[in-house]
């Protein structure tokens, strides 16, 4: 049976064989991540098999792995077309506007081999693909879109940003749960949105998040920030809190500990 120790040298010595001593230092620590040992209960050893895929890939030249720094490395991915996008697992996402679908993921070479872009019935999903590792470091993933983008959600501490030039203006759904969050810029006819366990939903500095109608849902210590808003359906429940400008026509409810407040945005 091929031992651990002989599989991290054939490695490397692809690695030095086929990129030299200019890419050595990129593919070389990441070959030393990924090839690490996972011990069963009966005393087998695992090797993670997606990581084993991307390591080949890469001394292979199929997929651009860019060093930024000694710490940092970026690394771009093409997409097909989406109209939805969610993210989880600690990843930061920001959307920018553009004419065709892509990805750059920019973190630590383990993060980014440990990430998984798919899309799926128009879903873009963006996660780290096991729940193990060393959350503390942030993901960052950069989507390109051109739009526009219907439906945002938001899980496990994920965080996501987008810009109104990405988003629909006609109708929004939103959904951010287990301490996420999601800033956002947009004007927009129908926004549903839903806020659960901690997460938030708020503007981008300096933008607003104004709708002609609305119908919310925050609950459990949640936060949710709109601005203006012509006919607002709500409730705030558990220590969840939703702010507005003005509370116009509609039906808008708080209870156990829910608060319903207007401030202004900008």
């Amino acid at each position: 049976m091929l031992q651990i120790s002989d599989l991290r040298h054939r490695v490397r010595e692809t690695a030095i064989a086929r990129t030299g001593q200019a890419r050595k230092s990129a593919i070389l620590p990441l070959a030393r991540f990924l090839l690490y040992r996972q011990e069963s209960q009966r005393g087998y050893t695992v090797i993670r098999s997606i990581p084993l895929v991307f390591i080949g890939l890469t001394l292979a030249g199929c997929i651009e792995v860019t060093v930024v720094d000694a710490k940092t490395s970026r690394e771009p991915r093409l997409l097909p077309p989406f109209e939805k996008v969610e993210a989880s697992r600690g990843v930061a996402v920001t959307l920018r506007c553009g004419a065709s679908a892509s990805a750059t993921l920019r973190g630590d070479l383990d993060d980014i081999a440990n990430t998984e872009l798919s899309v799926d019935k128009g879903v873009l999903t963006v996660r780290r693909a096991s729940i193990f590792g060393d959350y503390h470091r942030t993901l960052h993933v950069e989507v390109t879109a051109p739009g526009p983008i219907v439906g945002i959600a938001t899980h496990n501490g994920a965080s996501l940003d987008a810009p109104a030039c990405v988003l629909s203006g006609d109708r929004l759904t939103l959904d951010a749960s287990s301490g996420s969050t999601i800033h956002l810029a947009a004007d927009v006819r129908h926004l549903v949105a839903d806020t659960d366990s901690g997460a938030a939903i708020r503007p981008l500095e300096g933008a607003r998040i104004d709708a002609a109608e609305a119908e919310i849902t925050a609950a459990s210590g949640s936060t949710m920030r709109l601005c203006k808003v012509d006919h607002l359906t709500a409730s705030a429940s558990s220590g969840a809190t939703l702010t507005t400008e003005s509370i116009g026509s509609g039906d808008s409810r708080a209870s156990s500990g829910g608060s319903l407040s207007m401030k202004k945005c900008w």
